[in-house]
């Protein structure tokens, strides 16, 4: 910046000698190359260059000169240092622009408040058990109009599922291990015993799901459903596949 700031009171200075001096000294300098180089100058201080052309004429008063005595030259000039103060303008814009979406993604992590705040605790805490078992929030009971063997019967059926899900887990993590072990060896019997057990697991995890999703069905009125998807769509979480 401090090259671009001698570089343009120089090129300044040395207009107004070239008009003097020179072959060219009885040659009216063109109004439009004078008004540009005052917006150059004017914006010197913040512009800065990194061109060599630049940085080599603000070292060299005479080359300088010379350049300023050819007018295609000194127009040059001025349109490299536009340029640089383009390239300037479009840097703070971008910084600027970093800098609001960075403010907009603090405010997004709980408006801006620390995680361990037991407000943003309680809210997370709150969407998780609505994903999990809901039917045991009170304030959901109460605004679907849950009656105590309806709670029974869904913590019931959800036993029952999460049982049968750690029971073909289990199987699946093992029949999935001794697959790899198998393809290693290329021992095909084995191989295809291992892929029919693997399969076998999934579709009892599926048969697991299916049941439970029957069973919420069963269990609750039209109502209620309707009003569980409007109010607490987060609770079919767990019926769309997957587990708490």
């Amino acid at each position: 910046m401090r090259q671009c700031g001698i570089l343009l009171i120089a090129l300044w200075l040395t207009a107004g000698c070239g008009q003097a001096n020179g072959p060219e000294s009885d040659r009216t300098q063109d109004p439009s190359d004078q008004s540009t180089a005052a917006e150059a100058e004017t914006e010197g201080n913040t512009a800065g260059s990194d061109s060599d052309s630049l940085a080599e004429l603000s070292r060299d008063p005479e080359a300088l000169r010379e350049a300023m005595r050819d007018p295609d030259r000194r127009r040059e000039l001025m349109e490299q240092l536009r340029e640089r103060r383009g390239e300037v303008v479009d840097d703070e814009v971008r910084a600027e622009r970093r800098a609001a979406i960075r403010e907009r993604m603090r405010q997004q992590r709980g408006d801006g408040r620390d995680a361990r705040d037991p407000s943003v605790v309680e809210h997370f805490g709150r969407r998780s058990s609505l994903r999990g078992s809901w039917w045991q929030d009170d304030d959901i009971s109460a605004s679907l109009g849950l009656a105590e063997d309806q709670r029974r019967a869904l913590e019931a059926a959800d036993a029952k599922r999460s049982e049968a899900a750690r029971e073909h887990r289990q199987t699946l993590a093992e029949a999935t291990a001794q697959l790899r072990a198998q393809l290693a060896e290329a021992e095909r019997e084995s191989i295809r015993r291992l892929i029919d057990q693997r399969a076998e697991a999934a579709a009892a995890l599926a048969e697991a799901e299916r049941d439970w999703m029957l069973g919420v069905l069963e269990t609750l009125s039209d109502e209620q459903i309707k009003a569980l998807a409007r109010e607490h769509p987060q609770a079919f979480a767990g019926l769309a596949g997957g587990r708490r």
